[in-house]
């Protein structure tokens, strides 16, 4: 009778069970006898943090695919306020990073509404968002609503540990940056930016000077592939409260960037797209061990608008060039009537105007001019001198203007008539000046050189076959 278990397999189970022992003792032993202090070591100054990966926004094209506006990489710098707060002294870290970021011609974020120097008050135009956040951070620090500029200063200065030898002015940056920080763990909100699209420059210099307490990372930014359609296509800023009552349940962050005009508001739900998540581990120098996506972003879709570029261009050019042309005839004209006398004469300087082609079989517009214009690519440099310009070239002349029709309409109403019988290629209209209808009630609309008192006469203009007789009244001078 053969043996249940043979002899050599029963020796060759425990030699293998003897040599995975010793491999797995072997490598606990370097593991945690050998190598321990060195994981021990790495353990200690990794950090690991879950940010959110911003979506890139989607494109918009013209009608042909040509793209208006794109995204560009960018670099952000974001505080690491675990290396920050580790360091002696925070607060000279953040004048330092302030003062580099001035010195390289970038800004820096600052939101906290209260001015810049002394003596301290909230900012006059103060953001919804801003209200709300100011509004949040005194309730979480057990402060009353009516505490003033001066006295949240005061606070600032002992619970940010502020010396006392700094400025004013110091004090101010200081308090806005820890500010920046603090508001965003009574909020939950995303990473802090401190200073975006940052140049190359910068990031050498800082590294270069060992300057702790930041991290770079990568975002996008619009990229505005055009000097023209400015009104049309809008700009993207950070959203408001009653923008984040609107777009809270779309999963959007606080301070969230939306579309603000144009179609960059228009099409906001199909622009944006979904930010992602990841867990970033980085040493406590700001090296980047490792990024794990925990949730992908997806980027938002591309958006084809019915205008025609090249048509755009034009229609602007001629705008611009009919403004100029006619204001500088205009300018010579007034000089002279002034000289004569002859100041009924005179007529203001154009100071806007606007053009719209539309394809008249589909609707579609074609092109949507607004003058004076604008660059987008600059728009938030500039957007104080826009505000103060008198000729106003933020408002949309096309699109937001109120304009009289004028006898450019009469077409409308002449195939209007005939298209319902009213009147045929034969009717004659006797037209007084004045239409009386309704003149008991208080509506009587005249014609603009209408007058009771001055004599009319009638003169008949025969069209082309196919239109109404028209009668146009001519004031005898």
């Amino acid at each position: 009778m053969d043996k249940t278990i043979k002899t050599w397999r029963l020796a060759f189970t425990i030699i293998l069970i003897i040599s995975l022992s010793v491999v797995f003792f072997v490598s606990l032993y370097r593991l945690q006898i050998i190598d321990g202090a060195a994981y021990y070591e790495q353990s200690q100054n990794s950090i690991v943090t879950t940010t959110t990966v911003v979506a890139a926004r989607g494109n918009i094209l013209d009608r042909y695919g040509r793209v208006l506006v794109s995204n560009k990489v960018c670099n952000n710098i974001t505080i690491n306020a675990n290396e920050l707060f580790e360091q002696d002294d925070p607060n000279a870290v953040i004048l330092e990073l302030v003062r580099s970021v001035k010195d390289s011609g970038n800004t820096y974020i600052d939101t906290l509404p209260i001015t810049t120097t002394a003596p301290f008050e909230y900012v006059a135009n103060m953001t919804d968002l801003q209200k709300t956040r100011l509004e949040a951070y005194l309730k979480a620090n057990e402060l009353p609503a009516s505490t003033t500029a001066v006295e949240l200063m005061a606070f600032f200065r002992n619970a940010f540990d502020i010396d006392n030898n700094y400025t004013s002015e110091q004090m101010r940056i200081v308090a806005g940056v820890r500010y920046e920080i603090k508001i965003r763990y009574v909020i939950n909100t995303s990473d802090y930016i401190f200073a975006e699209d940052v140049s190359i420059d910068l990031i050498t210099k800082l590294m270069e000077n060992d300057v702790p307490g930041f991290t770079v990372q990568s975002s996008y930014v619009r990229e505005y592939n055009t000097d023209y359609a400015a009104h049309l296509l809008g700009y993207v800023g950070m959203m408001d409260e009653q923008e984040y009552k609107e777009y809270r349940n779309d999963g959007y962050l606080l301070n969230a960037m939306v579309g603000k005009d144009g179609a960059e508001k228009a099409f906001e739900t199909y622009l944006h797209g979904t930010d992602g998540t990841a867990v970033v581990t980085t040493t406590r120098g700001g090296t980047v061990i490792s990024t794990k996506y925990t949730k992908e972003p997806v980027p938002g879709n591309q958006v084809y608008l019915t205008i025609d570029l090249g048509l755009q261009e034009a229609a602007e050019i001629s705008l611009n060039n009919f403004i100029t042309a006619t204001n500088a005839q205009r300018t010579i004209d007034n000089a002279t009537f002034e000289a004569q006398g002859l100041t009924d004469k005179v007529k203001d300087m154009i100071t806007g105007g606007a053009v719209v082609a539309i394809n008249v079989k589909t609707g579609e517009p074609l092109c949507i001019a607004s003058a004076p214009n604008f660059s987008l690519s600059t728009l938030m440099d500039d957007y104080s001198s826009l505000l103060e310009d008198a000729s106003a070239p933020l408002f949309n002349r096309a699109l937001n203007g109120t304009y009289a029709p004028g006898s450019t309409f009469k077409p409308v109403t002449a195939i209007a008539a005939l298209s319902e019988n009213i009147v045929t290629t034969a009717t004659t209209i006797y037209d007084k000046g004045i239409f009386d209808k309704y003149a008991a009630a208080g509506y009587a609309p005249t014609c603009w050189i209408y007058s009771p008192r001055l004599p009319w006469r009638r003169k008949r203009h025969k069209g082309n076959r196919g239109f109404v007789q028209l009668l146009f009244l001519h004031h005898r001078r």
